[in-house]
């Protein structure tokens, strides 16, 4: 049965190394045939690109600051900041039009763990990151046993209380 082997191919990709599958798809990009093969190599690729840019810093603060990250996102830093999978969509754009490297692509953004955010950047889709890869945000709060410092509570009520405007600061002086 044809299915079954294609099953066993697919997992037998997954114990490939990231470097391997690269060399197996610049191989399938460069002959002349494009099977399904070709495409299981291109679809695994595609997954752990999406799962390597999760676990970048710049991707993680992305997806801190702006309620997750878009599709364009994971594909720029792919595309820029990627030394592994830098080459990725050139290789496939050789075989596949680009309308489908999209559609592939949002799938595997599914496919590596992203769920859609309730936020959404004009017509995009932002999608939060794997919660497997998500790192807390660093906190710079001094450990309890080197309390020698005011505690917070102590500094909230130094400070001076009083009407809204704040005082000072730089007022709409003429320029001249």
């Amino acid at each position: 049965d044809n299915n079954d082997f294609s099953s066993t191919f697919a997992s037998t990709l997954e114990s490939k190394t990231d470097t391997q599958l690269l060399q197996m798809l610049s191989q399938a990009t460069e002959s002349n045939g494009w099977d399904k093969h070709s495409q299981n190599i291109g679809t695994t690729l595609a997954t752990r690109a999406c799962r390597a840019a999760a676990n970048s810093t710049k991707l993680q603060k992305l997806n801190r600051e702006c309620t997750g990250v878009t599709q364009r996102d994971v594909m720029n830093w792919i595309n820029k900041d990627s030394d592994m999978f830098g080459e990725y969509e050139k290789m496939m754009l050789r075989k596949i039009e680009p309308k489908s490297f999209g559609i592939a692509m949002g799938k595997a953004i599914i496919r590596a763990g992203y769920t859609k955010s309730d936020v959404k950047s004009g017509r995009a889709n932002r999608w939060m990151l794997p919660s497997d890869v998500i790192v807390p945000a660093v906190a710079t709060v001094a450990p309890l046993s080197m309390k020698k410092s005011p505690s917070a509570v102590q500094m909230m009520k130094a400070l001076p209380t009083g009407g809204g405007s704040g005082g000072g600061g730089g007022g709409g002086g003429n320029k001249t």
